[in-house]
C-alpha cells in the first residue's frame, strides 16, 4: 500500500510543528476560503465550522480577507 509510507512521512513530519487551538476561552479560531476556490472547499471550511460547533459549542467564523484568517484552506493541484 503506497499510501502508508507518505501518512507516516507526514505524521513524522507535523511532530515539529506548534499546537494551534481552534477554540479557547477567550477566542475562537477563522477560517478563510480564498475567492475562486472551487465549492468543494467552500463545503469542506463549513463543514470543518459546523464540526468545531458540534464539539466546543463556538463556530468559527468563515471570514472575507486573509489578515483575518487563523486557518486558510485552498485546493491543491489545480490547473
Amino acid at each position: 500500500m503506497k499510501l502508508a509510507p507518505l501518512f507516516l512521512t507526514l505524521l513524522l513530519s507535523f511532530q515539529n510543528i506548534a499546537a494551534f487551538e481552534l477554540v479557547t476561552k477567550q477566542q475562537t479560531a477563522t477560517v478563510f476560503v480564498p475567492p475562486g476556490e472551487p465549492e468543494c472547499v467552500r463545503l469542506a471550511a463549513e463543514d470543518l465550522v459546523n464540526d468545531v460547533k458540534k464539539i466546543t459549542g463556538k463556530a468559527p467564523a468563515i471570514v472575507q480577507h486573509a489578515d483575518d484568517a487563523g486557518i486558510v484552506m485552498v485546493s491543491m493541484n489545480r490547473p
